[in-house]
């Protein structure tokens, strides 16, 4: 019989102080050859202490915080990292669950002080937190809301052979969905929204890491040489020019602007994802920050001297939603002002709910020869997973094969100039 589960998140460690009541301490138990197994947990945590120990399961791995009175365990809450039975977690990611508490300790906030001290003690630096109880514990549910979890979706437990705790933990489609809803601005087109979230559930947390996946650093130089490239077309008083990031997300790309000459005062980045912007906040505290729908940007009309995106365009497959924020992005941008396009011209077959960005949308959408002129185009990363291949196993390949087969270039950055007369 299949079980259903509530899963909830979090994305940052909460501002609860992990304090316990007097005469209560903290305990962390992890796998060593001589401790292989926890206290008062089964056979199933026998194995799980056994992939710890392999190098099976990977990052922070698995662990057992106690709460104890002395010698007894009065409570107990486990962690885990992403294996096949929790496919939806990213590779970063880490899950609390098998949470316990001695009914004579029960409603004294321990679970709560507990959940507060291992996102901020035990699992430090991971990407996201993870919290698996079952639909109707109500309580358990309470507990991690009380520490910041907010729901994301339900999932399913199936069991190999009907054997009581193996087997995975599933997400129907319909269901991610509805998280995505939860999660992001419902503005956005659903396509939008499911695409990254399947994305990052499928790739993990390091996929676009450069520091920690070496499958990205020569794709990160071919798409920074692009920018900077098509940035040799744009002729503008770049210390008094105004930008505008469309789908800024992180603000991490931003660095490249400022190292050309953008005052970061001068700069603006509006995202639908309230999430993402925190980063970019505390990142640049004197650029301005916009959490809105692009498809209705709360800006003036001509208010900016560059308009530009970095692979948002490839996320949205609703066209109406494409033709929206394009003629946003011609709307508030300045007569004889840029846009900057930095996206995929190639489609792919792993991605559902992707779409290139070809000359052709250049036309339909930004109306190429009428609205704008298309005054230069530099080509940048290569295919992946060709690119990522590359990046990672033969280095000294990656920029011959990108110039003598230009075919497989897949990331581009086209530069428009807006004419002069009022776009209508």
């Amino acid at each position: 019989m299949k079980r259903r589960f509530s899963a909830y998140s979090c994305l940052d460690a909460p501002e609860v102080n992990p304090c316990l009541p007097d005469g209560l301490s903290f305990q962390v138990w992890t796998p060593t050859m001589r401790h292989p197994f926890p206290s008062t947990l089964g056979w199933m945590h026998g194995v799980a202490a056994l992939c710890q120990l392999s190098g099976i399961m990977p990052h922070l791995g698995y662990s057992v915080v106690y709460v104890c009175q002395g010698a007894r365990i009065i409570h107990r809450s486990c962690t885990f990292s992403r294996c096949f039975r929790w496919m939806f977690m990213g590779e970063s990611d880490v899950q609390i669950s098998s949470t316990w508490t001695d009914p004579e300790f029960r409603n004294q906030g321990i679970a709560s002080a507990t959940l507060a001290f291992i996102m901020r003690t035990i699992a430090t630096g991971c990407r996201r937190f993870w919290y698996i109880c079952l639909d109707d514990n109500e309580a358990s549910q309470r507990t991690c809301r009380r520490v910041g979890f907010k729901f994301a979706f339900h999932v399913k437990r199936s069991s190999l052979c009907g054997i009581s705790g193996t087997g995975w933990y599933s997400v129907k489609d319909r269901e991610r969905e509805s998280q995505q809803a939860e999660r992001w601005n419902s503005a956005v087109s659903d396509e939008h929204r499911i695409w990254y979230g399947n994305y990052y559930a499928r790739k993990g947390a390091i996929r676009n890491d450069l520091r920690l996946n070496r499958e990205v650093l020569f794709q990160t130089l071919a798409s920074e040489r692009s920018v900077v490239r098509a940035f040799q077309n744009i002729h503008m008083d770049y210390a008094g020019a105004k930008l505008l990031d469309v789908g800024c997300g992180h603000g991490g790309t931003w660095f490249q602007f400022f190292r050309l000459g953008v005052q970061v005062a001068n700069m603006t980045g509006i995202d639908i994802q309230e999430e993402r912007l925190k980063s970019a906040r505390e990142l640049y505290p004197k650029a301005t920050v916009v959490s809105g729908d692009a498809t209705k940007m709360p800006f003036a009309t001509a208010s900016f001297d560059l308009v530009s995106e970095s692979t948002m365009f490839a996320t949205i497959v609703d066209v109406s939603v494409r033709e929206r924020i394009a003629a946003e992005m011609l709307r508030v941008c300045k007569p004889n002002g840029y846009l900057m396009l930095v996206d995929w011209r190639t489609p792919t077959l792993e991605m559902k709910f992707y779409k290139a960005l070809t000359r052709n949308d250049l036309r339909s959408i930004f109306g190429l020869g009428k609205s704008t002129d298309l005054i230069g185009v530099s080509k940048g990363a290569l295919v992946p997973p060709l690119g990522r291949f590359l990046s990672k196993h033969a280095e000294m390949l990656y920029f011959p094969i990108a110039l003598t087969c230009p075919f497989l270039v897949g990331q581009v950055v086209y530069v428009l100039q807006k004419k002069t007369q009022p776009y209508t």
